[in-house]
C-alpha cells in the first residue's frame, strides 16, 4: 500500500539504483503516476531479500527522493511483504504525516496545503 501527499512532477528519469532500474514516468497522461510510483516501490519489494533491511530502505527513500525532486512530501509505504513501514516527511512538516495504531491496524492521514 503506498500513501503520498506531494506532487510528482520533477522525476526526470531514467535512474538506476542498486537493485531497481526505473524508465522515465509516462507523461503523456496515459498512465497514474501514483500507480507508476507503486509499480517502482513494488519491484523493490520483491527484491528486498537481496539485500540487507537497511539497504532496501535507503534505497526506498532514495527511490522516493528522486521522484519527488526534494519537494515537500509525506508518504508511507506499507510492505506486507516484508513486514515493513516505511514513512518519511519532509525536514520542515510542510506535508503533514500523522500514523497510529496497533498491532493489527495502522491509521495514516495527511493533510492538503492550505488552497489546495
Amino acid at each position: 500500500m503506498l500513501f503520498f501527499n506531494g506532487e510528482i512532477f520533477h522525476f526526470l528519469g531514467p535512474v538506476t539504483l542498486k537493485f531497481v532500474s526505473v524508465a522515465e514516468f509516462d507523461v503523456t497522461g496515459c498512465k497514474n503516476d501514483g500507480t507508476q510510483l507503486f509499480e517502482i516501490l513494488d519491484l523493490a519489494s520483491q527484491r528486498a531479500k537481496e539485500q540487507s533491511r537497511e539497504d532496501y530502505v535507503s534505497e526506498i527513500l532514495e527511490v522516493m527522493s528522486t521522484v519527488f525532486g526534494g519537494n515537500d512530501v509525506a508518504f508511507a509505504f506499507l510492505d506486507a511483504v516484508n513486514g515493513l513501514v516505511i514513512t518519511y516527511r519532509d525536514m520542515f512538516g510542510k506535508r503533514s504525516l500523522l500514523l497510529a495504531g496497533n498491532e493489527s491496524e495502522i491509521a495514516i492521514t495527511s493533510v492538503p496545503l492550505s488552497g489546495e
